[in-house]
């Protein structure tokens, strides 16, 4: 309501839920408030990580049906280095496989690193950057033009916003 007060400026509203579906501590958050982006932790959480139980239909799901604003779009939440989490570190190949699944979502946003800073020295940000910039959504084309472009989009601002040195 603060924000809409104040049209100097545009806000957005973000989460970083686990991923196990509903967050224990965030969904009430999550189906209350217009978030803008989740970024969902696919890492330190055995029951739903990128090389197990990857179950980032359950959060498209969310958006469509329970999210205030539709228009949210998710991030695929991921550790910069094997350091910087616990488990849920996985090699760029296993987030190809995975984001040729689901790249013509039109709630997917891109992918997330934390902690970025320690993404960079092992090479793994560029390679997630890789990873999203060869992304071929042409075939995307054929269930909806607009999911696509939502998706060439969404792919291509996350691989610019994770270029971005910390």
């Amino acid at each position: 309501a603060h924000f809409a007060e104040d049209a100097s400026k545009t806000y957005y509203l973000s989460a970083a839920p686990q991923c196990p579906y509903p967050d224990a501590t965030l969904s009430d958050y999550l189906t209350q408030v217009p978030i803008d982006y989740t970024f969902v932790q696919f890492y330190n959480n055995p029951s739903c990580q990128l090389d197990g139980d990857f179950n980032f239909n359950t959060w498209s799901e969310y958006v469509n049906s329970s999210s205030p604003n539709k228009n949210n779009k998710i991030f695929v939440g991921l550790p910069g280095s094997s350091a910087s989490a616990g488990t849920g570190y996985v090699s760029t190949s296993v987030v190809e496989s995975q984001l040729e699944q689901i790249k013509c979502d039109p709630n997917l946003g891109g992918v997330s690193l934390w902690d970025a800073s320690s993404s960079f020295p092992n090479g793994y940000a560029a390679g997630i950057k890789s990873v999203l910039d060869s992304l071929d959504v042409s075939a995307c084309h054929a269930s909806s033009s607009s999911s696509a472009a939502a998706t060439t989009s969404a792919a291509t601002s996350a691989a610019t916003a994770t270029a971005v040195a910390p």
